[in-house]
């Protein structure tokens, strides 16, 4: 079964989406199509980054670049991908997609929340983030819509659809956890318990629509012996909670973060015991 985790969701924004597929290699040739039956490492890499401002060495690589999604209206996306730090042909693929809508998934995810690489403080550098997501799975972050971050369009009018688009946003996202769940695809919904922005009662409220079955009761779950937050599992669905964390999980409890991300992607129940 597919993965799916939405990050601090309520009726009103899904801040973050992600994917968790088997892994299968890919690579971006610039400004052409996607492509699946090369490897990143097959002797194609004009999009590797081979070095950045003070970066961290590390022995994993990473590659940068666009995917042309449609060739007539000049669209392309920017992505970032960051191979797993360990047997990255063994670990999952995770597709991170950060909403708003019209957040930059490379401007936050990568380098403020779960990243390898995190803007240092005083903006002239990077520094290594000891939590990075990428020690558990290849981390892909794709700038989406067009209009967000680097990617681009040769066509105006799909810039106009894209303020349309942000002006009319829904209202509600359960219909799209109904189509999610029917697909066989288990979630993952976290809130930060401080979060003023998305506010963990809202959350619930919004789940208990779904009136799903409750496979495991409202319970605490630990990290380092201590409550890290609450949960509870739905049949498809694991509703958790951050102690002391808010809008931004990873940047509040970036350990904590880690070690839940892990036990989902192995289909774990995170530590209910000290």
């Amino acid at each position: 079964m597919d993965n799916i985790v939405l990050k601090l969701t309520s009726f009103l924004c899904t801040l973050a989406f992600l994917l968790f597929i088997s892994f299968k290699p890919v690579v971006s040739s610039r400004h052409r199509q996607w492509s699946g039956g090369r490897k990143l490492n097959s002797g194609d890499n004009s999009d590797l980054v081979t070095n950045l401002p003070n970066q961290p060495r590390v022995d994993f690589q990473h590659y940068a670049g666009y995917v042309m999604v449609n060739e007539t209206n000049g669209r392309a996306l920017f992505y970032w991908f960051y191979e797993a730090m360990t047997s990255p042909e063994e670990k999952p693929l995770v597709l991170w997609l950060n909403g708003g809508p019209g957040c930059s998934s490379v401007g936050y995810g990568a380098t403020q929340e779960i990243g390898p690489f995190l803007v240092d403080g005083d903006g002239q550098g990077l520094k290594f983030n000891n939590f990075s997501w990428n020690k558990e799975a290849n981390m892909l972050f794709l700038e989406s819509p067009v209009g967000v971050g680097f990617s681009y369009s040769n066509t105006t009018s799909d810039y106009e659809q894209l303020g349309d688009d942000l002006t009319d946003s829904k209202s509600t996202v359960i219909p799209i956890y109904k189509k999610l769940i029917s697909a066989k695809l288990r979630i993952w919904v976290y809130s930060g318990d401080t979060d003023g922005r998305v506010p963990v009662l809202s959350t619930r409220y919004s789940l208990n629509t779904l009136a799903l079955p409750v496979t495991k009761p409202w319970s605490p779950w630990y990290h380092e012996n201590e409550v890290s937050g609450w949960y509870e599992e739905y049949e498809g669905l694991t509703f958790a909670t951050f102690r002391g964390a808010g809008h931004a999980v990873p940047c509040f409890k970036p350990s904590n973060s880690l070690a839940f991300f892990s036990s989902f992607l192995r289909g774990e129940s995170p530590p209910s015991t000290k």
